[in-house]
């Protein structure tokens, strides 16, 4: 097995010895992606038990239900925010997910600049082998970093803000822009 225990993980994640890189992704498009992959854009057809599970809990009005909007999708992430529930790791914050504040990252790199990230992380390491197979996710990353704002057209103003709420140390902390229909509603 390739599993590293987490005792050993630990030592490694305070260890000078190994170099420590975190991810980030825009928060708002990063919902948009785990909407889309997760519940397959609202389309039916899909069982996952822990997504129905979900749903069952927070959008009580459409238990067994498979086929949510992304509104609905956003209540799910505010129910679980309100009840205190350790959030899905697929749209738990950064700052909650990843410790930034606490664990000792060498490097913080972003999605939207991930070729330019990790090529400067390549040089500053001495890193020379270059041929490195990189998951690529099935959905357009351009796709969906052009067009995610469509998603929040039909999002109501307090639900926006509510989950701008979950978020902001994230916009904050990696310091990502805050667009324009979000700047109206959290200035109200």
């Amino acid at each position: 097995s390739n599993l590293i225990p987490i005792s050993v993980l630990g030592d490694r994640m305070f260890s000078s010895k190994f170099i420590k890189v975190m991810n980030t992704r825009h928060p708002l498009q990063r919902l948009v992606s785990a909407y889309r992959d997760k519940f397959r854009d609202g389309r039916k057809g899909w069982e996952e038990r822990e997504f129905t599970e979900l749903i069952d809990k927070y959008l009580p009005e459409r238990r067994g239900s498979t086929d949510i909007t992304f509104p609905e999708f956003l209540r799910i992430i505010v129910g679980e925010q309100k009840m205190g529930v350790d959030a899905n790791g697929h749209w738990r914050s950064y700052y909650k997910n990843c410790s930034p504040c606490t664990l000792p990252y060498d490097y913080i790199m972003q999605l939207e600049t991930h070729d330019e990230d990790l090529e400067y992380i390549f040089n500053m390491t001495g890193i020379n082998d270059r041929n490195v197979e990189l998951r690529r996710h099935a959905t357009s990353r351009e796709d969906s970093e052009s067009n995610y704002w469509l998603y929040y057209d039909v999002v109501d103003d307090d639900l926006l803000r509510e989950t701008y709420h979950i978020y902001k140390e994230d916009f904050q902390m990696f310091g990502y822009e805050i667009p324009k229909f979000l700047q109206r509603v959290i200035q109200n």
